[in-house]
């Protein structure tokens, strides 16, 4: 028993790893992607190679967020900020407060960048929010630890954040910017495979007060939940190329076969991002084929939640753009990708436009 859950362990840290690298480094040429229906094209509108004229070599970006004037980059280690024109690409300033004190962080797992103001998530300190020059704004201690994604309305009162290590069967939490949870019983997720919720939820989250727009992983859904009614509507959508794969075993189980984790997260259509538009919403679905060539593909919503239209990303558009915890400006999308071999920072930023 002890050889076979070692041998699972290594072979989850394994799938785990070729994950983060299987997005790949290349070159990016002008692109442009046609939807299937031709109503939609999504191309390229910004390439901007990242100049760092500051002393600062980051390791391990890990977020990334935009508008039209400026980029910002988060890096673990050190857990930084960056902040780049971008137009030009040029570093304007670079934020370091590593600490426990307030506005400090030790770690970023997710940013946001809102108006003027820097969000970050720090599993220490919780929701840090700072401006531009790096001077402590707001801040709100809530327990954070394990934290991929939040959303933020624009009059910055409320947060809406996902919580994986939630105990019980809920995982989405709204707060106030006093640290009041106004609502922690969103998202049904699992309240029997626990050990299963990194795999299962936050697939994407969106705050459009009163309304939450949020999905899970495991499922083709979108879910509407209302703050002020208490109400909340799911829909779900018919796609063919949805790979779904049911792991119906117990932890023992798994542990005992690892064939059966690696299936479970190699061999299947997950969501990853869902983004929200001027004119209606996308889900980022990518779909995982465990001997075939992954892709990805935007679903693209209109105001009503109803699948309109999907392009197709094959998989050479990822290894070109390289993928990391990807945000959006209006109708834009922000792809980073770090070219190992001659240390270049390149941020490629596609626009969905409707013909």
């Amino acid at each position: 028993m002890l050889k076979s859950k070692l041998v699972y362990k290594l072979i989850v840290a394994i799938v785990f790893f070729t994950c983060i690298v299987s997005n790949g480094f290349g070159q990016n040429n002008l692109m442009k992607f046609s939807s299937l229906k031709g109503n939609f094209n999504f191309e390229l509108v910004d390439e901007v190679i990242l100049s760092s004229e500051i002393d600062f070599q980051p390791v391990s970006m890990n977020n990334v967020d935009f508008n039209s004037e400026i980029i910002v980059m988060s890096t673990t280690r050190p857990a930084t900020l960056s902040i780049y024109d971008r137009a030009s690409g040029k570093q304007i300033s670079v934020i370091d407060k590593k600490g426990y004190g307030p506005f400090e962080f030790q770690n970023i797992t997710y940013i946001k960048l809102v108006d003027d103001l820097i969000f970050i998530n720090c599993s220490t300190n919780g929701l840090i929010g700072i401006d531009l020059t790096g001077n402590g704004v707001r801040q709100i201690n809530y327990p954070s630890q394990s934290t991929s994604h939040f959303d933020i309305d624009n009059n910055h009162e409320l947060l809406v954040v996902y919580n994986n290590s939630s105990v019980n069967k809920y995982f989405v939490t709204i707060l106030n910017f006093d640290a009041e949870v106004i609502n922690d019983e969103i998202g049904l997720g699992t309240d029997n495979d626990i050990w299963l919720q990194t795999f299962m939820h936050a697939g994407g989250i969106v705050l459009d007060n009163p309304n939450i727009i949020h999905a899970q992983k495991d499922e083709l859904k979108i879910h509407l939940f209302n703050i002020d009614t208490g109400k909340e509507i799911s829909y779900s959508y018919n796609n063919d190329r949805y790979r779904k794969y049911s792991l119906n075993k117990s932890r023992d189980q798994v542990q005992n076969d690892p064939m059966l984790m690696i299936n479970y997260v190699m061999d299947r259509s997950i969501i990853s991002a869902v983004y929200q538009l001027s004119k209606g919403y996308v889900i980022e679905l990518d779909h995982r084929i465990r001997d075939g060539d992954n892709y990805s593909e935007l679903m693209i919503l209109n105001s009503e939640f109803e699948h309109i239209d999907s392009i197709i990303l094959p998989t050479d558009f990822q290894k070109s753009v390289g993928e990391f915890s990807l945000n959006n400006n209006m109708d834009e999308i922000v792809y980073f990708n770090a070219d190992k071999a001659s240390g270049e920072y390149k941020v490629s930023i596609f626009k969905l436009l409707q013909n």
